[in-house]
């Protein structure tokens, strides 16, 4: 701001340090860069960029602290680097904690003019057979779709082949950037056929992980409505997850839960569906009677006064639920 004034202090202080960004120590060019970025003015911090890239180009000890000063500084300036994102694209020989730094920067810098560039770079790391580079990059695409919401559907056909992923840790990070597109809000039709052909996956037993199981579960319950095979196959998948209900994890205990009384919500009536179906409902609230997590025991007695189709709990919780 060039109508910022500074104390004469001050000014000197930062006229003796832009020199030692010159420096060929990387921890006096480090240590320079972090006075810079917390006593300049923004106007100035530009002069950072070309110490750092430059010790980016020299030996691969230094490259994490200086990756660690780039991504705390994009994170309040990113425009600074938007210039130089094909700096920060991997290479072959950089150490897993560069890597993940490299992508998250990649991410953070991902902006309309660039967009094909990192999707398509972005493409390449998917198909490595390193699980931790995939998984980063998964990462790495969750934090583009909250920052870039009109490249949602371009970031779901990313992450769409990825949910038949050998690896775990890849579907678990998968799933959670799939949830994140459901809240935004993103198309429709291609999400829900993903979350029913995680579905099937879930009650097949292939998803392991306990966020994974959790965020399925929940996506299931919100897209009930916007999908014919996920609402036939959602009480059945209920059904699955109430024999094995005493052994899951806490987060998918409470997503059951919630699963089991959006269920019951949908089914209006008392026919033979709703019958079988409230006969399951109560054995697992049942079994949250016993359970060690006081804030499930609590939802349980929150959804048993529910289970009166003539009480108000019901129309609230109901309208609660599925708004």
């Amino acid at each position: 701001n060039g109508a910022l004034k500074l104390d004469s202090d001050h000014r000197l202080l930062i006229q003796c340090v832009k020199p030692l960004l010159l420096s060929l120590n990387r921890a006096v060019v480090l240590a320079s860069v972090s006075l810079m970025f917390h006593v300049a003015p923004h106007a100035e911090l530009d002069q950072c960029v070309r110490p750092l890239l430059r010790l980016l180009n020299g030996r691969a000890e230094g490259h994490v602290m200086a990756l660690s000063a780039v991504h705390t500084i994009i994170l309040s300036r990113p425009t600074l680097f938007a210039a130089h994102i094909k700096e920060f694209f991997l290479n072959p020989d950089d150490s897993h904690a560069s890597r993940e730094l490299k992508i998250r920067i990649v991410a953070v810098l991902a902006n309309d003019n660039n967009f094909n560039a990192v999707s398509h770079e972005f493409r390449s790391y998917l198909r490595s057979f390193d699980v931790r580079k995939v998984v980063c990059t998964v990462r790495g695409l969750g934090i583009m779709c909250v920052a870039m919401k009109e490249h949602a559907n371009q970031i779901l056909q990313l992450i769409a082949p990825l949910m038949s992923h050998k690896s775990p840790e890849v579907v678990t990070e998968c799933v959670v950037v799939l949830r994140q597109l459901v809240i935004q809000g993103s198309e429709t039709a291609t999400t829900c056929r993903i979350i029913h052909k995680l579905l099937v996956q879930l009650m097949k037993g292939e998803i392991k992980a306990p966020t994974a199981r959790a965020s399925v579960l929940w996506l299931v319950g919100e897209n009930i409505n916007s999908h014919v095979a996920i609402a036939k196959s959602a009480p059945d998948c209920f059904r699955l997850f109430a024999k094995t209900f005493t052994s899951e994890d806490a987060s998918v205990k409470k997503q059951v839960l919630t699963l089991g009384s959006k269920l019951w919500f949908h089914l209006d009536g008392e026919g033979d569906v709703a019958d079988r179906f409230k006969s399951i409902f109560f054995y697992v609230l049942e079994l949250v009677k016993y359970d060690p997590d006081y804030e499930l025991r609590d939802r349980g007695r929150m959804f048993e006064l529910a289970m009166d189709r003539q009480s108000n709990t019901l129309a609230i919780l109901k309208a609660a639920a599925l708004t």
